[in-house]
């Protein structure tokens, strides 16, 4: 029998009804002996999240370390297909909703998981109402770069605990405007992959965070007017986190940089890291805005990141004479 085949055995099929459980993917190993390509795209992470409308197909391979790795592969839905010894199509269900993948090197039993999400398409808002969730209305004469998101992920109480990453959840996304189930958000794999890179750098540096603390991640075009947030926020279009480290659980900043106190220097820190990452052009991290806030008596200090594909910075509710290192940091 041919090196590289493909398997799809009872294991998997267990595999998969046990990773239907969210809580157990902490167990998963962070590092195996082969990484997964998604449409040409290696992330280092699992699990992993791949965001798809109904019946589109998804290239799926493995880049092992060596070349005589056997795999098995498992889906919960859709059809998969075998093109060459390590890749494979997946064509998704019409169905909406959220399946997943396992892949399986037979002889280390290292495995890589992949959560797929068939999307809500933007087609199917009616006056600003998707299956009823009041998304509102995207603007219709924008700039290059703000097309409105083409699917909307379907979140429901069953799958809102599921990882879109190793340490982020898709919970973590949702909009914070008032409602019931089911609610929508886009995502930006892009900005998942920054993130989990973030704590990368992070660890890098000597800060063993256990992840972010998303203060805001999207925001629908409805509650984005209602909080008068910008017209053409980021938030809106799925690639864009406030963030801070919270480590403490106090809902607020740490003090990141150990001077006995919590202020517009820590979320400095966080942004440094930022630039840093994107300076060095990781494996494709992709280039987005940097936004440093100081604290006010509504919010501690927190950094806005995004993942729009050019550089921008800001700062707000800092003096003059600090923030002028940020207009120039990253020209």
């Amino acid at each position: 029998m041919p090196h590289g085949r493909t398997q799809i055995t009872g294991f998997l099929l267990f595999a998969l009804a046990i990773f239907a459980s969210s809580a157990l993917f902490a167990d998963l190993p962070t590092e195996t002996d082969f990484l997964v390509e998604v449409n040409g795209v290696v992330e280092p992470y699992s699990p992993r999240a791949v965001f798809v409308l109904p019946g589109e197909s998804v290239r799926v391979g493995v880049d092992a370390e060596t070349e005589s790795t056997s795999m098995e592969v498992g889906i919960s839905g859709g059809s998969l297909k075998q093109v060459s010894e390590r890749k494979w199509i997946w064509e998704a269900p019409e169905e909406i909703g959220s399946y997943q993948a396992v892949l399986r090197n037979a002889e280390s039993g290292d495995m890589q998981v992949l959560n797929l999400f068939v999307m809500r398409p933007f087609k199917e808002i009616k006056k600003g109402i998707l299956n009823g969730f009041r998304l509102g209305k995207y603007p219709k004469r924008a700039p290059a770069g703000y097309e409105p998101p083409r699917g909307f992920i379907e979140v429901t109480e069953e799958n809102e605990d599921t990882h879109v990453s190793a340490h982020f959840q898709l919970k973590q996304f949702v909009c914070r405007q008032k409602s019931g189930y089911p609610k929508y958000v886009p995502l930006n794999e892009s900005l998942v992959s920054k993130l989990e890179r973030l704590l990368d750098k992070a660890r890098e540096n000597g800060f063993y965070w256990s992840g972010f603390r998303i203060l805001s991640a999207f925001r629908s075009p409805y509650h984005n007017g209602s909080q008068r947030r910008a017209r053409l926020s980021r938030h809106m279009y799925g690639d864009a986190a406030d963030i801070t480290v919270d480590e403490n659980g106090d809902g607020r900043m740490d003090d990141l940089n150990k001077d006995g106190k919590v202020d517009v220097q820590d979320s400095v820190l966080l942004h440094d890291m930022v630039y840093a990452l994107e300076r060095e052009d990781l494996n494709g991290v992709r280039l987005g805005g940097v936004g440093v806030y100081a604290h006010t008596r509504h919010h501690g200090p927190f950094v806005h990141v995004d993942a729009r594909g050019t550089k921008a910075v800001w700062v707000k509710g800092i003096r003059r004479r600090v923030a002028s290192r940020f207009s120039s940091s990253m020209q």
